[in-house]
């Protein structure tokens, strides 16, 4: 017997049913569409660029209050890291 998920359609209230084996096909094609060319507009553009700007305020504020170590590189790592995923969030928006 074949693993069956429930889903409701969007357009009404009618309910489908996909095998796993199709939900697992929609998460592919939904994977691999995040590694296609986003286009970006002018909005997104310069949201990206203030968080940018942003991050740059705090590293050199790290920078200046921190002592060089292995968790100062951590968290420039994990701010370079969120700001990287901020973009990311923004380039993927529809």
């Amino acid at each position: 017997m074949k693993n069956k998920i429930k889903t409701k359609t969007k357009k009404s209230t009618k309910k489908t049913v996909k095998t796993v084996k199709e939900v697992e096909v929609n998460h592919l094609k939904e994977e691999l569409a995040r590694y296609d060319f986003h286009k970006i507009v002018k909005n997104q553009k310069d949201r990206m660029e203030e968080l940018r700007a942003s991050g740059k305020v705090i590293v050199k504020k790290i920078f200046k209050s921190v002592p060089e170590c292995a968790d100062r590189t951590a968290a420039l790592r994990d701010l370079r890291k969120c700001i990287m995923q901020c973009n990311l969030a923004i380039a993927n928006e529809k």
